[in-house]
């Protein structure tokens, strides 16, 4: 699939990028409207969506960003205003963030407004042929969660977990970890917090050989 986009390599060269320029405290803002960029708005069960999409011809593939713990008061905004997502639609792809229906700690609600964003892409483009998730933070925990869900592959291609705070839980309503997901996940981090994602990575493994056994 030649149009599908990034490898892992350059998926990681964007991350690290992204990453030190809010570590620096830069914020880029569009300085003129995107006059080449087409962009749709959407509330879906209190969550405000936002879809970036060239206004020529889409290449078929998204990417789909689930945003970090914001405080319970903050306004809920989805904004795609990150330089590198407006790189990739000027590419073709087409990035969709979602506000979630709530701020504060979310994790399950958030795993079904993500699933949102990828209904509404499918019914305002189309399906994509290759739908990449970026999570950070807690929306790390949260793409991972995803890539756990039995129906995950039919929908999504991979994750990009980045610095992802998989141990994150809600006081109810909880969605716990599997350790089978049935999509690849990348992930990214600092280097005094990878015992976590080891440690995942590890009980992934162990349960892939029970379930060998078992076949």
């Amino acid at each position: 699939m030649a149009e599908s986009g990034h490898d892992h390599e350059e998926w990681r060269e964007v991350a690290l990028k992204r990453g030190k320029r809010e570590e620096e405290g830069e914020s880029e803002q569009w300085s003129e409207p995107q006059q080449n960029l087409r962009l749709i708005v959407r509330d879906i069960e209190g969550a405000r969506i936002s879809v970036l999409k060239p206004k020529g011809e889409w290449n078929r593939c998204v990417l789909i960003h689930a945003h970090g713990f914001r405080h319970e008061t903050a306004e809920k905004l989805a904004e795609v205003d990150d330089p590198f997502w407006i790189e990739l639609v000027s590419q073709g792809w087409a990035v969709a963030v979602t506000s979630y229906r709530r701020s504060g700690l979310i994790v399950r609600d958030a795993v079904k407004d993500i699933n949102n964003v990828h209904n509404l892409v499918c019914n305002e483009l189309g399906f994509p042929v290759w739908a990449m998730l970026d999570g950070r933070s807690m929306g790390g925990a949260v793409v991972v969660r995803i890539a756990e869900q039995p129906y995950c592959s039919r929908r999504y291609d991979g994750v990009l977990a980045i610095g992802a705070a998989l141990l994150v839980k809600e006081r109810e309503n909880d969605l716990p970890l599997s350790y089978s997901p049935s999509i690849p996940i990348v992930f990214l981090t600092n280097i005094t917090e990878t015992g976590i994602i080891e440690r995942y990575i590890d009980r992934v493994r162990r349960q892939q050989r029970l379930n060998d056994d078992i076949v």
